[in-house]
């Protein structure tokens, strides 16, 4: 996992194939992480908007009036 922290983080120049090697092998791992990190931006965004705009309106129906002339 080193060759992860030097590529994605201290952007340093890596072996590709070594870095191949290490993404398949830990594939599984990097996509929960990300489902959970992709879960937990969208929560902290809705808190977000919420505290700008407050809790969302609810939406009355519309009615549509007819005049009869048609």
């Amino acid at each position: 996992m080193e060759v992860l922290k030097q590529y994605f983080i201290e952007r340093k120049k890596v072996d590709y194939e070594l870095l191949r090697g290490v993404v398949k092998k830990h594939l599984t791992f990097i996509e929960v992480y990300y489902d959970k990190d992709t879960e937990a931006a969208e929560q902290r965004s809705k808190e977000i908007s919420i505290d700008i705009e407050g809790p969302a309106p609810k939406v009355k129906p519309i009615t549509v009036q007819t005049t009869g002339n048609e």
